[in-house]
């Protein structure tokens, strides 16, 4: 790294750690400490990763204590579950367990995207942190960002040889559930069509005519929308 912008980085370290620090909530004091990657290049580029969206983004976030906060900038790190959140104070870091829900603007699409705390369903062994919610109904999806440790490679011309770095990897998984029950979506025709019930036969039909791919978010998507549109009409035979 270019030894000035080191100097400044260090720099904004310095003051970003001498600021004051205010917990955005009511509860347990501020104790969580971010982790903290080596200086260089490499782990700063590393840590973006862990991120939900490397950009700073406004967000709402219910407490699990009733009270909650409009409007606030965060970050949200996948991997340690934590907020980094910013104020005119400085920053704040707010542990993942201490928040219900949250809200916020996907910085790439500038959609408000909602995020429900795993541990309020009555399964919440099968996954840890926060579910994206996809889709609302009788049927409800759920998508899951989880982070996986990697090792990375790069060839260099110059010596003729590659050199091997920590890297990491975003994978997602997706979950379906009826009231509060989760459950880990099966990524195939028949491991989809298991979960609606009374409508598997016509679900496998609908995925074949439209051609959908059970591994696909947007087609993942439409298969929860067709399940809840046959939902209401078996409720509302007339």
């Amino acid at each position: 790294m270019n030894p000035k912008l080191l100097t400044l980085f260090s720099l904004y370290l310095v003051i970003i750690c001498n600021s004051p620090t205010t917990i955005a909530q009511k509860g347990k004091s501020g104790t969580l400490d971010p982790k903290i990657y080596n200086l260089n290049e490499k782990n700063i580029k590393m840590a973006a990763k862990l991120m939900l969206y490397e950009q700073w983004t406004i967000a709402n976030i219910y407490h699990t204590d009733g009270t909650y906060h409009v409007g606030i900038p965060i970050k949200y790190d996948i991997l340690e579950d934590y907020f980094k959140i910013k104020s005119p104070k400085g920053l704040s870091y707010l542990p993942g367990e201490e928040v219900k829900k949250f809200e916020c603007v996907d910085p790439k699409t500038g959609l408000m995207e909602s995020f429900v705390n795993n541990a309020y369903f009555k399964n919440s062994d099968i996954n840890k942190g926060f579910l994206q919610i996809l889709e609302n109904g009788y049927f409800n999806l759920y998508k899951s960002t989880f982070i996986e440790l990697t090792k990375g490679q790069q060839y260099i011309k110059i010596i003729d040889a590659s050199i091997y770095f920590d890297d990491v990897e975003r994978k997602d998984c997706f979950f379906i559930a009826t009231d509060e029950n989760l459950k880990d979506l099966i990524p195939s025709k028949k491991g989809v069509s298991k979960n609606f019930e009374a409508f598997n036969i016509p679900v496998m039909s609908y995925i074949r005519e439209a051609k959908l791919k059970t591994r696909n978010e947007e087609d993942l998507r439409k298969i929860i929308r067709y399940c809840n549109s046959q939902a209401v009409m078996a409720e509302n035979p007339n």
